[in-house]
């Protein structure tokens, strides 16, 4: 199993509505693709200024189904408008 982890940062000018659209969107992509084997995403709760403000989690067989997930219109589609408000970093890794 390989476990895919995107944390997400809005850049400061992003309206609390653009988030809440985009988190909802989040939301909705996992179920949309299925190769995802399990899928959580979560609002940051912390309070260090360093921190991310959202967190997308998903589970797949392998790497294969990784990419296919990142080759699906819906992911890149929403990547698309993400890039207009965030960025973000990504880690993937197995799961022993």
């Amino acid at each position: 199993m390989v476990r895919h982890i995107v944390l997400f940062k809005f850049y400061e000018n992003t309206s609390s509505g653009v988030k809440d659209k985009i988190f909802s969107a989040l939301q909705a992509l996992g179920p949309q693709v299925s190769v995802v084997r399990s899928w959580s995403v979560g609002w940051n709760v912390g309070s260090s200024a360093s921190a991310y403000d959202i967190a997308e989690v998903g589970d797949f067989e392998n790497l294969e189904d990784v990419n296919i997930f990142r080759a699906h219109p819906a992911h890149i589609a929403l990547r698309e408008e993400v890039r207009k408000v965030a960025n973000w970093v990504v880690l993937d890794y197995e799961l022993n």
